[in-house]
């Protein structure tokens, strides 16, 4: 191709088709294509044509490909560009390999293998544990999805406008009405890059998750949201986020197994109780599904719907329901509002506290005023 990489194709019959244009037909054409990982692509077709002068190959029938990884793929009319160094199609592909499967409604392979765009809907299965898999003969992914239900930890993704691998960045990027699911978790959003690494074993692990647009992540009975969301699960990357935490707020960074990070209408929702913020740091136990904080901050505010808690930030703990809330702190129940500096709130029981400062050294006063539920009754007696 035009950046010198080679493609090899024998065929059992090579015939002249077209003198003038220089166009070749191949029965039954095979093609050997090394990628820039050095890894061997071969595809195979029963009938083909060369165009010499135009500088690409075109693969009329289904193509049936593997590599030398144990991955497999099905696809029609397959082009192999020399001028541009792609390889392509615009008809539905179907690959299966150790790492998951994908199915898609068109793709393309660029930069010697390092770049993979697949074209529309998407449906991606990624295995937690690499497998070698039986033969696969047919674009019937509902048939593979039986894999799904082997592991928990498998991931499930959906797109409309399709999924973009970069073996250079280490990302696949997938966009529009993104669904992705893991065992009971989801996260919907309009564009999701998966960060991964691969371990000393070769297999691939996601170590970052990054949303943007109508964000919205379920775990178990906790729904976490907002406009940008970032999922950290690896252990460096959450120590180094959880560094820029005010030290008042100590956490064991040890017993921390996944971090959220969402800003813009950052919002975490428990049955009836709700955090609102600017920034909300929704942090996981060392299993990383169980959520064990929540740390927001600007503009904060929490509720149970009879009670609110408002400040510049605070913290929840979804165990024991209570959330602590620092600095401009007003409690609100009804018309009655307190205000201070520092507040807790039990968002079960709606048991509350607070003061001046949470420093008992530094003197203060809380203000406000408490309005009795009787004088609310007879103020609407009133307006009747």
């Amino acid at each position: 191709d035009s950046n010198q990489y080679p493609i090899t194709v024998i065929a059992q019959t090579v015939k002249e088709a077209d003198p003038s244009r220089q166009i070749i037909s191949l029965d039954m054409p095979q093609a050997r294509y090394v990628m820039s990982d050095g890894i061997v692509l071969q595809g195979q077709t029963s009938y083909g044509l060369a165009f010499q002068k135009d500088k690409y190959l075109y693969f009329e029938e289904q193509v049936d490909a593997s590599t030398d990884n144990g991955y497999q793929a099905f696809s029609e009319k397959v082009v192999c560009d020399y001028n541009a160094g792609t390889i392509g199609s615009e008809q539905d592909v179907f690959i299966k390999g150790p790492a998951g499967m994908i199915q898609a409604n068109g793709f393309y392979i660029a930069d010697k293998g390092n770049y993979l765009h697949f074209k529309g809907f998407t449906e991606t299965l990624l295995f937690h544990q690499e497998k070698q898999l039986n033969n696969i003969s047919s674009l019937d992914f509902k048939q593979q999805k039986s894999y799904l239900n082997e592991d928990d930890k498998n991931i499930y993704i959906t797109s409309e406008n399709g999924l973009t691998i970069n073996q250079l960045d280490k990302t696949i990027t997938v966009l529009k009405n993104v669904d992705i699911i893991q065992g009971k978790s989801s996260l919907e959003a309009q564009k999701v890059i998966l960060h991964y690494t691969k371990d000393i074993q070769g297999k691939t692990v996601i170590q970052k998750v990054t949303a943007q647009k109508n964000v919205t992540a379920v775990q178990e009975k906790h729904h976490v949201s907002g406009q940008n969301m970032t999922v950290y699960k690896d252990k460096a990357d959450i120590d180094t986020v959880l560094q820029e935490l005010p030290e008042k707020i100590v956490l064991d960074t040890n017993k921390v197994g996944q971090l959220i990070v969402v800003t813009d209408n950052a919002v975490v929702k428990e049955g009836t109780n709700t955090v609102k913020a600017n920034r909300i740091y929704a942090v996981y136990d060392e299993t990383g599904h169980v959520l064990a904080k929540v740390i927001a901050f600007g503009q904060m505010n929490a509720t149970n719907r009879q009670q609110k808690i408002v400040g510049e930030y605070g913290v929840y703990t979804p165990k024991t329901k209570i959330i602590s809330v620092y600095e401009k702190v007003s409690l609100h129940e009804k018309e009655s509002v307190l205000k201070g500096e520092y507040a807790t709130l039990n968002l079960k029981t709606g048991i509350s506290s607070l003061s001046a400062s949470r420093n008992k050294s530094i003197k203060g006063r809380v203000k406000g005023q408490i309005i009795p539920n009787n004088f609310e009754m007879s103020k609407k007696s009133e307006a009747k």
